[in-house]
């Protein structure tokens, strides 16, 4: 919804009341999440039991976020470099599935509407010119 709301092109512009309703969706992105939850989501993916053995240093609270994560400022350990360290939202897939799975649902018949009454538009053309190839005497 979110990318269809700046993607007018895509769906008809006389249901413009739709791209109102989906813009919405631009900037009601929800508050980020607990950063101990991001923290333990980081210790998990790379498998260390502190952020510590990785990290130098890692921002308490996210300095960005979006839709379906949010990014940390951190340094690595290892080599001095500064990082940009993105965590994505818990249960993000579980609801970008379902979102994906709600536009087919509503989009799919919308589209065999569209292939069947150009389908149809065709047919009464071809009609049409053959009509007018007809001479008659």
């Amino acid at each position: 919804g979110k990318s269809l709301s700046t993607r007018t092109d895509l769906l008809p512009t006389d249901k413009a009341y739709y791209a109102i309703g989906l813009s919405e969706l631009q900037d009601s992105v929800k508050p980020s999440f607990d950063s101990k939850e991001a923290r333990d989501i980081i210790r998990d993916e790379l498998g260390i039991q502190s952020i510590d053995e990785v990290f130098e240093y890692l921002s308490d609270e996210p300095i960005a976020s979006a839709s379906i994560g949010q990014v940390y400022k951190g340094k690595l350990r290892k080599n001095g470099m500064e990082v940009a360290v993105k965590v994505q939202r818990p249960n993000v897939l579980e609801n970008v599935a379902l979102d994906l799975y709600v536009m087919r649902s509503i989009l799919s018949p919308l589209w065999t509407k569209f292939i069947n009454s150009r389908g149809k538009k065709k047919n009464n053309q071809e009609n049409t010119s053959n009509e007018d190839n007809d001479i008659s005497i």
